[in-house]
């Protein structure tokens, strides 16, 4: 059975993993690295299905559970932000020193493996140093803000933004209209999962002009504003942070060089033109500084002062 299959848009990375699995050079550890929504996560997922079915001819029988005894996966536990010294030394350590159960390789996937710990960090530093001969070790990060010294132990598997014609494909194959299909495909910018969660959101599409009419608040010299729009965008932020970088974006392009082509969103137009920017200069620095803050989401339960941080960014980027 071929689980990589319904991977879209990645196939430099898949062709990697299956020459390394028909080459029987399967490595002891992986760093799977990429935006969010690329497909990192369910490539980790297929590629250790594909390994344990090697040596396990019943393997699927476990997969219709969702579980096989010689599949770990490591995530960060509920109600912290950082994946904990414990989960390493006293979950993953234990279990790879016994031997596979039925396959002929353990595998451990550890999503969001960027936000290790420091003390996590180097106690998966000491498996990595000296793993047991059976154990695969998959690390899935959106950053490449781990150790240096547990990166160096890594293949380096890279993820891309999808494709724009090849998201939009897909979601045509989904029986997605095709208008729709290209109008979420350009939204998404290469994210998967964000196309998926636009396309349960009725509302998206409104969306859109409720986050335009939140930079046209922004772009006046009433600070109270600032606090309005950052309480709107914390009601659904990872789809009004997309939005606004492509707004943004369109309209530092358009601002600058006046071609009606480079704009992702041609309604766009009508608010770079609209809006009254003092210098558009900025706006690279605030479009910079809006995908870091974002990135903070994940690891900080004070979701709303994210938000306040990135209403003010574009607050005083206009102003």
């Amino acid at each position: 059975m071929d689980y990589f299959a319904k991977i879209v848009g990645q196939d430099t990375a898949i062709d990697l993993l299956k020459s390394s699995i028909n080459n029987n050079r399967i490595n002891h550890a992986y760093l799977f690295l990429g935006h969010n929504g690329t497909g990192k996560m369910a490539t980790a997922l297929a590629f250790a299905k594909q390994v344990i079915g090697i040596s396990d001819k019943d393997a699927h029988v476990f997969w219709q559970e969702g579980v096989h005894p010689d599949v770990m996966l490591i995530e960060i536990m509920e109600g912290k932000t950082r994946i904990l010294r414990e989960q390493i030394a006293k979950e993953m350590e234990p279990w790879l020193n016994f031997k596979p159960y039925r396959a002929k390789h353990k595998i451990v996937i550890i999503r969001d493996s960027h936000l290790l710990g420091d003390e996590a960090a180097n106690a998966l530093l000491k498996t990595l140093e000296e793993p047991p001969p059976y154990a695969v070790i998959i690390l899935v990060a959106d950053q490449e803000s781990l150790l240096k010294t547990i990166i160096s132990r890594c293949q380096m598997v890279r993820f891309f933004p999808i494709r724009e014609d090849i998201l939009a494909n897909y979601l045509i194959d989904l029986d997605i209209e095709s208008k729709l299909a290209n109008e979420v495909a350009k939204l998404a910018q290469g994210n998967m999962a964000l196309a998926h969660k636009f396309l349960a959101d009725q509302n998206f599409l409104s969306k859109w002009q409720t986050a335009r009419g939140m930079l046209v608040k922004l772009n006046t010299l009433d600070i109270s504003q600032i606090f309005a729009v950052a309480a709107k965008l914390n009601e659904d932020y990872d789809i009004y942070i997309i939005m606004f970088l492509i707004m943004l974006r369109d309209i530092l392009v358009y601002r600058t060089s006046n071609s009606k082509e480079l704009v992702i969103m041609p309604e766009n137009i009508d608010l770079a033109n609209d809006l009254a920017i003092r210098d558009v200069n900025k706006l690279p620095d605030t479009i910079k500084n809006i995908n870091d803050l974002k990135g903070y989401y994940q690891r900080y339960v004070n979701s709303k002062l994210i938000s306040n941080n990135i209403a003010i960014e574009i607050w005083h980027s206009f102003n």
